[in-house]
C-alpha cells in the first residue's frame, strides 16, 4: 500500500489506486442474539468488564480488496 502513496498524495501523478489486500483490524463487537451470524459465533462470546456479552475475533474491514479510490471518489 505504501508504494506510490506519497506520489498519490504529493505529486498528483497517480490518479487512482487499487488496493491489493483487505485492510482492517480485529476487534470485539456486542453480541446480538437476533443476528444469525452472531448465533454461529456464540462459541466466541465472552462477558466484558461492563457485563456485556461480546464476540471476539471479529474482523472490521477498513479498505476492501480491489477497492478503487481517488481524490474525488471512492468505489468498492
Amino acid at each position: 500500500m505504501s508504494d506510490g502513496a506519497l506520489s498519490f498524495y504529493h505529486d498528483r501523478f497517480v490518479r487512482i489506486r487499487v488496493s491489493k489486500f483487505t485492510y482492517g483490524s480485529f476487534c470485539e463487537i456486542d453480541f446480538n442474539p437476533a443476528d444469525p451470524d452472531h448465533q454461529r459465533r456464540i462459541h466466541n462470546t465472552r462477558t466484558d468488564v461492563a457485563g456485556d456479552e461480546c464476540i471476539g475475533d471479529f474482523f472490521d474491514v477498513i479498505l476492501p480488496k480491489v477497492c478503487l479510490f481517488s481524490f474525488v471518489l471512492a468505489r468498492c
